[in-house]
């Protein structure tokens, strides 16, 4: 975006103290002065650069609302997939506990192999 231009400076006014051909001549440069600023500054440049200004700052924050509108869903699904891989770990390691459980339960029942091997060691130990 380019930047606003200043306006003029306009030249010293008339003064009522000023003698008459210094106080015309002050008059006419201000006058002019005057007319083109409204008419060539402000509304041929002005008016212009502020509304092409406006329209940009209207697309900006459009563009920044709609960056925080995908950030913030963006933010909900990282959310919801930490939750969910939260709770997969959960799984994962209860399944690894009933896993630990079955080994244990299986090498003490009768009959299993796991307690013929402890029988084997211990017979082999004699």
């Amino acid at each position: 975006m380019a930047d606003i231009e200043l306006l003029s400076t306009l030249p010293d006014p008339p003064l009522p103290t000023d003698a008459e051909d210094v106080f015309d001549a002050k008059a006419g440069a201000t006058l002019t002065a005057q007319q083109k600023m409204v008419n060539v500054d402000i509304n041929g440049k002005l008016v212009p650069q502020i509304n092409s200004a406006t329209a940009q700052i209207t697309v900006d924050k459009n563009a920044a609302a709609a960056s925080a509108l995908t950030a913030t869903q963006q933010a909900a699904i990282a959310s919801g997939a930490g939750g969910a891989a939260a709770a997969q770990v959960a799984l994962a390691t209860a399944a690894a506990n009933n896993a630990a459980a079955s080994a244990t339960a299986a090498e003490s029942a009768p009959g299993s192999i796991g307690n013929l091997a402890l029988m084997h060691a211990v017979a082999l130990s004699f």
